[in-house]
């Protein structure tokens, strides 16, 4: 099941204030942060490729793991 996560504004004497949500249209820079720290997922991953083609379209970034395992990161 779905479940919604809401972000809050605090400031010092100001009551919170709901942030509202936005697309997320960094999608690129996501990539080069992820591609250049994969570790902000998880250290025990390596990045073996990018845009990776594949028969159904592409893989933003191919991983993989300590024990040889293959992650598909979108």
């Amino acid at each position: 099941m779905p479940e919604e996560i809401k972000l809050w504004e605090v400031q010092e004497n100001q009551p919170l204030k709901e942030i509202k949500r936005k697309k997320l249209g960094f999608e690129r820079q996501i990539e080069d942060w992820l591609e250049k720290d994969i570790s902000i997922l998880s250290k025990d991953f390596l990045v073996i490729g990018r845009q990776v083609g594949t028969h159904s379209g592409g893989i933003d970034l191919l991983c993989i793991d300590k024990q040889g395992d293959l992650i598909i990161v979108e």
